[in-house]
């Protein structure tokens, strides 16, 4: 029983591993000031350091066609298999903002809405998201979680990126 039950975790474990190459993540956040925008690259090599090797952010992706960015990241986020909204209490939010308008409204993103999340940053008690944007999240039904420091975002991008890949295993093997 044992050595069955050791041959099935290794076929899932290398199974989950090669479909995280497969799994296209955008994390979107503010840029300015250059510190937040750091921190995002951050918590890309952190993922990528744990084999979602597929993470990126809307600069990454090599594009001439669209000039204005926000019409790029609206285009990344109809592409993306995962899209990782960021608010931070010190960043300039208007941009992720303006994305997470989009998950929310736009027709393109019905089926996208339960690959959508965002992360909010808590900072004595007063969250990053602005009201406008937790009712338009409300009305969407996009999930929202909290985070208070830099190891706790970590640990929830890693655990809704495992998430996401299980709920896209099956649309993703028929991809390779």
């Amino acid at each position: 029983m044992v050595d069955r039950w050791e041959r099935f975790n290794k076929k899932y474990d290398e199974e989950f591993e090669s479909l995280k190459k497969l799994m296209n993540i955008t994390l979107y956040g503010p840029y300015f000031p250059e510190t937040e925008k750091d921190f995002l690259i951050e918590m890309i090599d952190y993922l990528q350091g744990r084999g979602f090797v597929n993470t990126n952010l809307v600069e990454d992706y090599d594009d001439v066609t669209y000039s204005d960015p926000l019409e790029k990241s609206l285009r990344c986020l109809e592409f993306s298999h995962v899209n990782f909204l960021i608010f931070t209490r010190a960043g300039e939010n208007q941009g992720v903002g303006r994305e997470l308008h989009h998950c929310a409204t736009s027709e393109l993103m019905i089926d996208r809405i339960p690959f959508c999340v965002v992360f909010d940053q808590i900072k004595d008690k007063v969250n990053s998201v602005s009201v406008l944007s937790l009712e338009d999240m409300e009305n969407a039904g996009i999930g929202r979680r909290e985070f208070e420091t830099e190891a706790q975002l970590r640990d929830r991008l890693y655990r809704f990126a495992a998430a996401k890949l299980r709920m896209l295993k099956s649309r993703l093997i028929k991809d390779m």
